[in-house]
């Protein structure tokens, strides 16, 4: 296999990945048994071109959508899920954090009576101080 089909081959692998909806054990038995696939046919029939590839097996989108026609619905709805409920444990993480950092704020304001600027307290030179 030449460089350019071997890139094109493992950029392809990639976008089929990428259209995958479901657990991780899962698309990655489908992609080793999709990968070796691809890999046999290459060798098999002195394939020199991706479209070769993808005229054989389809686009990645067309290969990721026969593989969820043939996958049970709530392997997709608990990875769909997982996402959803990691995405509101973040949402919620930076809220917390925003009213945190509000009240502190808002603590500091009222201790301090206001944002004023503090002045720095004047430094005494030794030159000036006289040796008894």
């Amino acid at each position: 296999m030449n460089d350019e089909l071997a890139s094109g081959v493992k950029r392809y692998k990639r976008r089929v990945k990428a259209n995958l909806l479901c657990s991780t054990g899962l698309s990655r038995q489908f992609l080793s048994d999709l990968s070796d696939s691809i890999d046999n046919y290459i060798e098999e029939n002195n394939v020199t071109r991706l479209e070769e590839v993808q005229d054989h097996f389809g686009t990645p989108e067309q290969i990721a959508r026969s593989f969820l026609a043939e996958t049970d619905i709530s392997v997709i709805r608990k990875k769909v899920r997982l996402k959803q409920i990691i995405l509101l444990a973040l949402i919620a993480a930076l809220l917390i954090w925003a009213v945190g950092v509000a009240i502190s704020t808002k603590t500091s304001y009222d201790a301090r009576g206001g944002y004023g600027i503090e002045e720095p307290a004047v430094l005494v030179s030794r030159s000036t101080e006289t040796d008894p």
